[in-house]
């Protein structure tokens, strides 16, 4: 499954589509983080802090447990960096952070491409969890994503349930294997 949010023509619109329920707790764990911090921010990586918001990205998402964690190996660090690098400056590629208190405490790549806007990889500092930083960040997204025009917000590859919080739908993928005949 890819789950896939269908994003209207504002963020207040894609508010009033989810279920009360879903409303409520996003706007809840934005206003706590708010209040708990005294305020945060949400900030995008330039060309001059890229290697350093990638340097804490690549931290956040090796401490994650279980397989996240082991994900970020060597050679999927190389890939990413070299996606930053080819990508930042054509706005395609996003990484993004909520910062408070100086510190960069979840972190998320994202890709924009025409009309879609795809959710890569996230990770968060453990020591913040209930203040739930990743939740607050891909809502900011979804946010950016239809304030820029985008018409999708693609979770991607993975049904967890994370992904459900925010109102998307399953979306099923399939494989494609082409061969040569001789």
């Amino acid at each position: 499954m890819a789950p896939l949010i269908e994003l209207p023509a504002s963020f207040d619109v894609y508010l009033a589509s989810l279920s009360p329920k879903l409303r409520h707790e996003i706007r809840r764990k934005e206003r706590r983080l708010a209040e708990e911090t005294g305020g945060y921010e949400v900030r995008l990586s330039t060309t001059q802090t890229l290697q350093a918001d990638l340097d804490r990205f690549m931290e956040l998402h090796r401490a994650s447990p279980g397989p996240k964690g082991k994900f970020m190996h060597a050679g999927m660090e190389i890939f990413f960096r070299r996606l930053g690098e080819a990508f930042l400056a054509g706005d395609q590629f996003h990484l993004a952070f909520v910062e408070f208190d100086g510190r960069k405490a979840a972190g998320a790549i994202g890709l924009g491409f025409r009309n879609t806007f795809s959710l890569y990889n996230s990770a968060f500092d453990r020591e913040f969890e209930r203040l739930a930083p990743g939740m607050v960040l891909v809502a900011d997204l979804i946010h950016q994503a239809a304030l820029s025009g985008r018409k999708r917000f693609d979770m991607l590859k993975g049904d967890l349930a994370y992904k459900y919080r925010f109102g998307a739908s399953p979306r099923p993928i399939g494989s494609l294997i082409l061969s040569r005949s001789s």
